[in-house]
């Protein structure tokens, strides 16, 4: 067995320990540098760390921007929208009455050949077509004649609690005629 001088201590046991306490050694004989590679690995990680999430805080900012933009967007056509309502609304020149029996007529006449014993998916197909080109205006009369004073619970069922029926449909356009015929010339 050699013999160790007495000034140097025996080495731990484990890979890495025993590392450390080699380098050790190096570091207490030159401690400058020793700083000095510290500030500078230092310095590297802390960039690397900034560059990190920065880039994350960009791209984060970048989508919150993009929906941003694309909610404005939605917000201007559906303003547009309500404005080109607005618009269309106000210059309705046919009285009240005489529009609400228009459409009841049209109504009825689009459903003439409706028929009870019609198979479910050509009810369901007639029914689409029918709220396609009358569901609005439906709506639209409905609130016109309730702000002229003109309620019908009945109307109101339908049209709030829409089954998709020929009935719901039929019901609609009674309860326009009978709340127009109700209305002054």
């Amino acid at each position: 067995m050699s013999e160790r001088p007495a000034t140097e201590l025996p080495s731990p046991g484990g890979f890495w320990h025993r590392q450390w306490h080699e380098a050790w050694k190096t570091v207490r004989t030159a401690p400058l540098p020793f700083i000095v590679c510290t500030v500078i690995v230092s310095a590297i990680v802390c960039w690397g760390c900034y560059w990190f999430v920065d880039h994350l805080y960009a791209a984060t900012l970048q989508t919150v921007r993009e929906e941003r933009d694309k909610a404005l967007r939605e917000n201007d056509k559906l303003s547009k929208q309500v404005e080109g309502l607005r618009i269309y609304r106000s210059n309705d020149s046919i009285p009240l009455k005489k529009k609400a029996l228009i459409l009841a007529q049209q109504i009825r006449d689009f459903t003439k050949t409706w028929q009870d014993s019609d198979p479910p998916d050509v009810q369901r197909q007639n029914v689409a077509k029918y709220l396609t080109r009358f569901g609005l205006r439906a709506a639209l009369i409905r609130d016109d004649l309730d702000q002229n004073g003109q309620q019908s619970a009945a109307f109101d069922k339908v049209m709030f609690e829409f089954n998709d029926t020929y009935a719901d449909v039929r019901t609609i356009a009674s309860e326009i005629q009978r709340l127009a015929d109700k209305l002054p010339e």
